[in-house]
């Protein structure tokens, strides 16, 4: 079962990752498309956190 929770939380931070790295910042854009962009990556660096929290600690368990 810790095997499966490791490679889970592994995916899970690759996958937040590219997500990351996918988002396009705009210098034109207006104050709520900036906000939105803010708040999804804001949201995927959540996900990348605690795939990485996951991780270590399926880790060391």
């Amino acid at each position: 079962m810790n095997l499966l929770l490791l490679v889970f939380s592994i995916f899970l931070l690759l996958f937040s990752m590219t997500k990351l790295a996918k988002i396009k910042y705009s210098k034109n854009d207006s104050i709520l498309k900036e906000a939105r962009s803010n708040l999804i990556s804001l949201l995927w660096g959540g996900v990348a956190i605690a795939g990485y929290l996951l991780t270590t600690y399926q880790v060391w368990v």
